[in-house]
This record gives structure tokens, C-alpha cells and sequence, in this order.
């Protein structure tokens, strides 16, 4: 399912800026990587996490997720 594993030093720097980049496992935390991603990354952002996740789990992070903006909805 997946493509090469990526890296969050893939994404622009400003997306984690807030959090220790090595606590953080591309597979356990997919949910906040995907919303974090929706929120605040560039077009290049979206276009990794969706060849890595793929667009049905990206779709099912979105939808149950309370608190992004509706435009990103």
C-alpha cells in the first residue's frame, strides 16, 4: 500500500515545529501527521502525505476530524 517510507523531514519545517520530530512514527501517528499536514502544509505537503497514505485514508482522517477549518473540508 505504501510507497517508500517517508520522512518527516520530507515536509516543510514549520509544520512540526512544535514537537520532537523523533517522537513522532510516520505509521502510529498518521491522524495528526494527515491533519497537521491539511491545516498548515504547502500543495508539495499534500502531494507526499497522499502517495504515501493514500486518498481513502486521508479521506477517513479528515472526515473525523473536529477541528479543521472548512475550507480544508
Amino acid at each position: 500500500m505504501f510507497e517508500d517510507r517517508i520522512k518527516l523531514q520530507d515536509f516543510s519545517p514549520h509544520l512540526f515545529w512544535d514537537v520532537a520530530m523523533s517522537s513522532l512514527d510516520i505509521e502510529e501517528h498518521a491522524s495528526y501527521i494527515i491533519i497537521r499536514v491539511m491545516s498548515l502544509g504547502t500543495m508539495e505537503d499534500f502531494k507526499k502525505i497522499k502517495s504515501y497514505y493514500g486518498s481513502e485514508k486521508i479521506k477517513n482522517v479528515v472526515k473525523d476530524a473536529r477541528y479543521l477549518d472548512e475550507k480544508v473540508l
